[in-house]
């Protein structure tokens, strides 16, 4: 063998020992923490990822109540309000390569929960069925209902959205409430401006805007989509609760539609019916009887 043929030999033994050396070698991935404690709101924090793989990626549940984003090299771990007064746990991945990294989400239970009376079970004016920011802050429902019309037809009271449901009841009101047949005209908003806010204009009690109504529907039925199967468990403890104060249920049959506060058209407004696994228009005339039931703020 001559010494070209020697030299390029060995140059090839030296390459591939070095590519094996490379294939062998540990991936390496730490994370700056292994557990992280939310508080009840779900504000994010911060978790840096310690790699050599610039394509590291995150891996979480998709039915989880975790949130997870890519901020460079960290893990901006959050979640949704937590609406229980439970503890809550899960998991996060973080995957480079083969290589994984867990890191543990505690989010603390929040201080009022779905369900509960509000302020108290001494003297209860409604029942919590939304809470934000740890129990702080959220929504809540009248014990009591009412069925009447929406309203005059062909008169757009220009009350179409589908968000802001104290504006639209206030704007009905202020509309209308020196006017003698008020009452009879505009019943639902009557009872509110009468009946729930005593006769004050810009009381807190207000009817559900659309969007609002649904998000009742899904807290009092456990659905996470209108018209879907209910959750029986779920809907018979929530009833309970609003029994247990001297409230009255919802009644989940075909008479069981509610109005919202949103205009459609001037002919119609939105409704939603509480019944489980059945379809409804999400519309109908203003001159049709529906349920009502006030919401307000805390």
């Amino acid at each position: 063998m001559n010494m070209k043929k020697l030299i390029y030999l060995l140059l090839t033994l030296c390459l591939g020992s070095v590519i094996a050396c490379n294939d062998d070698k540990e991936e390496t991935l730490d994370l700056s923490a292994t557990t992280v404690t939310l508080e009840a709101s779900g504000e994010p924090q911060k978790v840096e990822v310690f790699t050599d793989n610039p394509q590291w990626r995150i891996v979480a549940s998709k039915n989880s109540w975790i949130t997870t984003d890519r901020d460079s090299c960290y893990v901006i771990v959050g979640a949704e309000p937590n609406p229980t007064k439970s503890e809550r746990t899960d998991r996060v991945i973080v995957v480079s390569r083969k290589t994984p990294g867990f890191l543990m989400v505690t989010q603390k239970a929040s201080t009022r929960a779905i369900g509960d009376p509000y302020p108290d079970a001494i003297h209860p004016i409604g029942i919590i069925y939304k809470v934000t920011h740890g129990g702080e802050h959220g929504l809540i429902m009248s014990l009591d209902m009412f069925e009447g019309e929406w309203g005059v037809p062909d008169v757009l009271e220009k009350v179409q959205s589908e968000t802001d449901g104290k504006n639209n009841t206030l704007t009905v009101i202020h509309n209308h409430k020196d006017a003698p047949d008020f009452a009879e005209k505009y019943p639902i908003f009557h009872w509110i401006y009468n009946t729930k806010n005593s006769n004050n204009p810009d009381g807190e009690w207000y009817l559900p805007s659309y969007q609002e109504l649904q998000e009742l529907y899904f807290a009092a039925t456990g659905c996470k989509q209108l018209a879907g199967t209910h959750n029986i468990t779920w809907r018979n403890q929530f009833d309970a609760m609003v029994k247990a104060v001297g409230g009255t249920p919802f009644v989940y049959d075909n008479n069981m539609h509610l109005w919202a506060s949103s205009e459609m058209t001037a002919q119609n407004a939105y409704q939603v019916l509480f019944k489980t696994n059945e379809k409804s228009m999400p519309y109908t005339t203003k001159t049709t009887k529906r349920w009502v039931r006030a919401i307000r703020a805390f």
